[in-house]
């Protein structure tokens, strides 16, 4: 469900016309920050994913599964993102750098939730 609302999210942002979205002149100033943006949107939708199918009980026997799901999910809608800018008249165009941008965030997430995975639990006694 968190996943689902993440995507919901995403798409409200992407397909909003640019000029509703609030300005912030000092983010601006940073290089391609919208690069960072979409890189970032797209890796918690990859682990509010991955962490989602990791719970479910049909994916216990498959190991990898999970994983492959989430980020086969992610770089679709990613694409499909990206290809519905181009029709909705918004005043944003899809972007195959913002694709990239998708995709390198679903790449790090994936490896983040694999670094959360070896993070030694440490309990406080």
């Amino acid at each position: 469900m968190p996943a689902l609302v993440w995507a919901l999210l995403i798409a409200y942002l992407l397909f909003s016309s640019s000029k509703e979205l609030p300005r912030c002149t000092f983010f601006q100033q940073i290089p391609f920050f919208d690069k960072w943006v979409h890189g970032m949107l797209f890796c918690i939708l990859t682990l509010l994913l991955l962490f989602g199918l990791q719970r479910q009980q049909v994916f216990k026997s498959r190991r990898y599964y999970p994983a492959i799901m989430a980020i086969v999910c992610a770089t679709l809608y990613g694409g499909l993102t990206e290809f519905i800018q181009q029709l909705i008249p918004t005043g944003r165009t899809g972007d195959s750098y913002d694709f990239i941008a998708d995709f390198t965030g679903i790449i790090g997430g994936f490896f983040i939730s694999l670094l959360w995975k070896r993070w030694p639990n440490k309990s406080v006694e």
